[in-house]
């Protein structure tokens, strides 16, 4: 069989929510949305990150199309967090979910949680569609509790910052990947050695552990590479992000205040009109810093994918090699 293109992969997932999913549902409104949505990312690397069950799935032997619940919930899980983040920060205005306003933007984001607990319901096997909708749950309770309480914390240190990307980025990532291998090892007998308790993701070494780490990893380590590459606009917007933080460390007391002053005179401002302060991150080798960081978890991500046949883990080792080698173009 022909290996598959990440965009028909990711393809394979959008037909089975437009067609399983939101079709009984009959809200058409959303479905041209969402019909939209899955165009734009099936033609951009974010197919990558919209298929990362369904690839953690084929690298530990899955065969079948029983992980498509998985996925589509997935999907729509990441839909849905991209409103509320929208709406939280007051950004998106264009985007197609803001078109008819705010209140009709909330009303998707919350139809697209239904939606996503709709498709896991469709896993067959009572035990698995059990811990799978747990695991779940409790990572989107999580990801929520750890944004309030970064937008609440005036001081962020740099152990702050990872904890926070570890709760809203890497484990989601580690969700994905994990459950992928979870519904692939319950084909065989295996789930019962494939149960996470409480983000220690005891499991068998072989499958769904390495999986959960190449998530996490990768997670963290695209969390890092978006504010390395975004740090200008994110200074505009007042957010304060891993190479300001080290920065900001590196500096002895007496200095620190002068570059606050500066970071905090940039909110609201130009991209263009900050480079003086970007600038002095750069001259601290907080940016230099940040994206060796970040290759450190590719490699600890790629390390996880080790057991794997090669034909099995191309897909996840070409996304993580990727996305970290655009980075330092």
């Amino acid at each position: 069989m022909p290996e598959q293109s990440i965009s028909q992969i990711a393809a394979d997932s959008y037909r089975f929510i437009q067609d399983t999913i939101l079709e009984p549902l009959g809200w058409g409104e959303f479905d041209a949305l969402f019909a939209t949505y899955a165009h734009r990312r099936g033609h951009s690397y974010t197919a990558y990150i919209d298929s990362l069950p369904l690839l953690a799935y084929r690298a530990a032997g899955g065969e079948s199309e029983d992980a498509f619940p998985v996925s589509s919930a997935w999907i729509l899980h990441i839909l849905a967090g991209r409103v509320l983040d929208d709406l939280a920060d007051d950004q998106g205005k264009q985007s197609v979910w803001q078109q008819n306003g705010r209140a009709t933007a909330l009303s998707y984001a919350l139809f697209a949680m239904g939606a996503a607990n709709t498709a896991l319901a469709y896993i067959q096997k009572e035990l698995v569609y059990r811990e799978i909708s747990q695991k779940f749950n409790q990572a989107l309770a999580l990801a929520a509790k750890v944004q309030q309480k970064t937008s609440d914390s005036a001081n962020p240190s740099v152990e702050d910052y990872f904890k926070a990307i570890a709760a809203k980025t890497g484990m989601v990532f580690a969700l994905g990947t994990w459950a992928g291998g979870y519904m692939a090892t319950s084909e065989h007998g295996a789930h019962e050695r494939c149960s996470p308790e409480h983000g220690s993701h005891e499991s068998s070494p072989q499958t769904c552990e390495a999986l959960y780490s190449y998530g996490l990893n990768t997670g963290m380590m695209l969390q890092i590479v978006d504010d390395y590459t975004d740090l200008a606009e994110d200074l505009v917007r007042g957010e304060w992000t891993l190479p300001v933080l080290h920065a900001l460390a590196q500096l002895e007391d007496e200095r620190r205040p002068a570059l606050i002053a500066d970071l905090n005179s940039a909110r609201g401002q130009c991209p263009d009109q900050i480079q003086e302060v970007v600038a002095q991150v750069n001259e601290l080798g907080s940016l230099t810093w940040s994206l060796q960081v970040a290759g450190a978890y590719q490699q600890r991500a790629i390390a996880a994918l080790d057991q794997f046949p090669t034909e099995n883990k191309i897909h996840l080792v070409a996304y993580v090699s990727q996305q970290y080698s655009e980075s330092t173009l």
